[in-house]
């Protein structure tokens, strides 16, 4: 399907957006992908290989895809791309419509909370969330890395609003939270898993992607237990307030649209 030859589809701008953004985010990914897999090795050095891997860049490419961030910018890419091809028939489409554009407008928003807030506080603290790996990277991975994790938020919240004020429907809070779940259900279980075959094949080096993840480890100074229900309790109250926060958002555009409907009938 070439999706480009229809001159129509190039006068809408929202296309244009979608376009731009799918080449741009793409290009990042696969720069970030190249410069922390394959060539300057980010996560994994010469030196600390561990055995299980049989080359360097399989050990690195393993770290790299086990991060939300990584997964979840890679997903986006696809849905630009998807929407590109589907464009102007977005709802009609299971992965395009705006209940999945909304849980991965969700997703990607948890990608940059996590990425912004946990350079920061590791900048500006002596509070290590495991990643102080990262202020060691050279200023060109650090700037490629900040822009990975800033652009396909930007793009995917921006474009939610959009689809927002158009969409004239409320979204059913019961649906969206159900669909909001399969992903973290998904990647937990292959965080753990991975964490098992990795630890049982004496690997060393990133067994979880984030420390915060790894129950065996307090992150600050409190008993274990107390450390894994509070990570919980961050974990279960993220995943409840940012879908809280866009349905709020979807409501607030519909009611405008309601409000907008009463004028246009009076």
């Amino acid at each position: 399907m070439n999706f480009l030859s229809n001159q129509n589809k190039l006068r809408q701008w929202t296309f244009i957006f979608k376009l731009v953004m799918c080449l741009l985010i793409f290009t990042l990914s696969v720069t970030t992908t190249i410069l922390s897999v394959f060539t300057e090795f980010w996560y994994v050095s010469s030196t600390h290989q561990d055995n299980f891997y049989a080359k360097l860049w399989m050990q690195n490419f393993d770290v790299m895809w086990s991060f939300w961030s990584t997964q979840t910018v890679f997903i986006i890419n696809g849905w630009f791309l998807w929407t590109l091809i589907y464009h102007n028939n977005e709802q009609k489409n299971k992965f395009t419509n705006i209940y999945s554009q909304t849980s991965l407008t969700i997703y990607i928003t948890i990608t940059a909370l996590i990425f912004w807030i946990s350079v920061i506080i590791n900048r500006c603290s002596n509070l290590d969330l495991g990643v102080s790996w990262f202020w060691k990277l050279n200023l060109k991975a650090i700037i490629f890395s900040f822009l990975d994790h800033l652009l396909a938020p930007l793009a995917m919240i921006m474009y939610l609003l959009i689809t927002f004020k158009k969409f004239k429907d409320k979204l059913n809070s019961k649906k969206q939270f159900l669909l909001v779940m399969i992903y973290p259900v998904f990647y937990f279980s292959y965080i753990y898993l991975r964490a098992v075959i990795l630890a049982n094949n004496g690997v060393k080096n990133f067994l979880f992607p984030y420390d915060i993840l790894n129950f065996n480890h307090a992150m600050i100074d409190v008993p274990l237990w107390i450390n894994s229900v509070l990570v919980l309790l961050l974990i279960g109250t993220t995943i409840c307030l940012i879908p809280s926060f866009y349905l709020f958002l979807n409501k607030y555009f519909y009611g405008l649209s309601q409000k907008s409907n009463l004028v246009k009938i009076r």
